[in-house]
């Protein structure tokens, strides 16, 4: 409770701070993002993912660009990517969830893909961004900004998943402090692990979940979500 007071008040003075000297900025991001937008659309999102962040520099990020800071969010632009795809199985997510289920934002998950332009400009207004982009955005804070994308994120144990399902991973780039953070979905099926612009790829990468777990002996875990349709 004392944490979320905390981080809670330090957002607030950062949308005060925003609403008045960083607006000018945000709107101008806003406007070359959308721009960019229809560009990068046919370009990198064909298969609807986001598998190598090195490639939206073009994407304004705060003070910075996407690819340089804008991991957290692209986690979770692939986590409804795959949530989506879960949905569109015959059954699949009636099964897993309910037929009665209301979950997702359903205009948002099935119809028309999330626009990133749209994403960014959320994160830069709702306070999310660290050092306004520079440093990315807190994962502390993806739960409640994944929440408008219809996801829940479910905060579990620090340590890499074994289980099937969809998982938000930020960590250490290794074991320096100095070495910043990085934030990766990944999906495990069966003891196959297909991982969302970890490593910055053309594709996903596909890796079996002891080889995940080795990977990560050398990237410490800040925090593991566990991704839920719905709210």
């Amino acid at each position: 409770m004392l944490q979320k007071i905390i981080t809670g008040g330090y957002r607030v003075l950062i949308r005060r701070k925003a609403s008045k000297r960083r607006m000018n900025v945000i709107e101008a991001n806003r406007e070359a993002n959308k721009a960019f937008e229809e560009h990068a659309a046919d370009r990198f999102y064909k298969q609807r993912f986001v598998t190598d962040q090195s490639r939206l520099g073009d994407f304004k990020f705060g003070n910075s660009n996407a690819a340089h800071a804008g991991c957290e969010i692209i986690a979770v632009l692939n986590a409804c990517e795959l949530c989506r795809n879960m949905m569109d199985r015959d059954g699949s997510f009636d099964r897993a969830f309910g037929k009665d289920s209301d979950m997702l934002l359903l205009d948002k998950i099935r119809g028309d893909r999330i626009l990133f332009s749209d994403m960014i400009y959320r994160a830069e207004t709702g306070g999310y961004l660290l050092r306004f982009g520079k440093w990315g955005t807190n994962p502390m804070w993806l739960p409640e900004f994944a929440s408008v994308y219809g996801i829940k994120l479910e905060k579990i144990k620090k340590e890499v998943p074994s289980e099937e399902g969809i998982y938000i991973l930020s960590f250490w780039n290794d074991k320096r402090v100095k070495s910043g953070v990085h934030t990766a979905c990944i999906q495990i099926i069966g003891d196959t692990a297909v991982a969302y612009n970890l490593n910055y790829t053309k594709q996903p990468e596909t890796f079996d979940v002891p080889a995940l777990r080795k990977l990560f002996e050398n990237m410490p875990l800040v925090a593991v979500y566990r991704v839920h349709p719905g709210k």
